[in-house]
């Protein structure tokens, strides 16, 4: 993958390997039901100048929702099912298997990104933030609107805002 797509996955990748960021990313996903990549897209559109407005989500999160739901929740599914060790002894090959599995999730999810990353160059520039912390954080809210922000919640979306906007915009 070249170009926007390819961008977007490095960006992606730094803000997930942020400390504490991928204990965010999955806190937001299982109890709130966010799309990390949908929000992961948001917050590399906002360090390039485009914050989305909640139509601009929405229209991204449906973009990529049937390939979410029908490729790469099950995919972690598996995964996670066969995490357990347990879930693996006496199972020759499936250490393999579940890496084969883990391997394509992240295939899964690059395809993903490279979906939104187009949606994203399609997107007109918007005009000049006060500062790119600010747009994170107000890109953060509009994704978050529909879920009450317990203290757990409101760490994790602290985390991922100072995660994103730590990365080097030379990614």
């Amino acid at each position: 993958m070249s170009g926007p797509g390819e961008a977007l996955w490095r960006f992606a990748v730094a803000v997930y390997e942020a400390p504490g960021a991928a204990n965010a990313c999955l806190l937001l996903q299982d109890r709130h039901g966010v799309n990390v990549n949908v929000l992961l897209a948001a917050l590399y559109a906002v360090r390039h100048g485009t914050p989305l407005t909640a139509e601009d989500l929405a229209a991204l999160d449906a973009a990529v929702a049937g390939w979410q739901r029908q490729v790469v929740e099950p995919l972690r599914a598996v995964r996670r099912a066969m995490k357990a060790e347990q879930a693996l002894a006496g199972w020759p090959g499936a250490k393999a298997l579940r890496e084969a599995v883990k391997a394509a999730e992240l295939e899964a999810e690059r395809l993903t990104l490279a979906t939104l990353a187009r949606r994203l160059a399609a997107m007109a520039p918007a005009a000049g933030e006060a500062s790119v912390r600010e747009a994170i954080v107000r890109t953060l809210a509009l994704h978050a609107a529909a879920f009450e922000a317990d203290a757990e919640t409101a760490a994790a979306i602290a985390t991922l805002t100072a995660a994103a906007a730590s990365v080097d915009d030379d990614l």
